[in-house]
């Protein structure tokens, strides 16, 4: 599954819905804003991931769990605790206010919505997309383990994998 359509069908299909009620704004302007932003802040994320830290950096977010959360609650948009870590979430992603700006302006200029506005709901956008991104990874790997055959991680084992005894504490190095 696409990362648009994960996101489009989170929070029971009503996460533009929320969005636009969190922002005071139509649904069409919400997802419009939403199509604008976001390729910029996987592209900025993706570009991270170049160097090992970057790559490293963003496997320990996705591991920890908490993004794949933003997707299931409606109030995601109103909460500072969700904003706080969206705020976060930029930080890493784009190293810099300028860069902020700069994908606030050219999504105005795409969807005719406010610079302001769009520059608000950026710290919502990057806490969606580390949702998403949770989640899309997650299933990927589901799908991943699914087709390892019986025995070795594959089908309903293949969540519950774990090491045999005798390895534990062994150097593989």
């Amino acid at each position: 599954m696409q990362l648009l359509d994960i996101l489009l069908n989170a929070q029971g299909g009503q996460l533009v819905g929320n969005l636009a009620r969190a922002y005071r704004i139509a649904p069409a302007e919400a997802e419009a804003a939403m199509r604008a932003v976001l390729p910029r802040l996987a592209e900025s994320l993706e570009r991270n991931t170049l160097n090992r830290g970057g790559l490293a950096d963003l496997v320990q977010a996705l591991g920890h769990g908490h993004h794949e959360q933003a997707l299931d609650h409606p109030a995601v948009f109103a909460d500072p605790n969700w904003r706080a870590d969206g705020d976060r979430i930029l930080g890493n992603i784009l190293g810099s206010k300028d860069k902020s700006r700069a994908i606030a302006a050219q999504a105005s200029r795409e969807t005719g919505l406010n610079e302001e506005l769009i520059k608000s709901m950026l710290p919502s956008f990057a806490t969606i997309l580390m949702g998403g991104l949770a989640r899309q990874t997650k299933q990927s790997f589901g799908d991943v383990l699914g087709k390892l055959p019986a025995g070795a991680g594959g089908g309903a084992a293949s969540a519950r994998m774990q090491w045999p005894a005798q390895n534990q504490g062994q150097s593989h190095g």
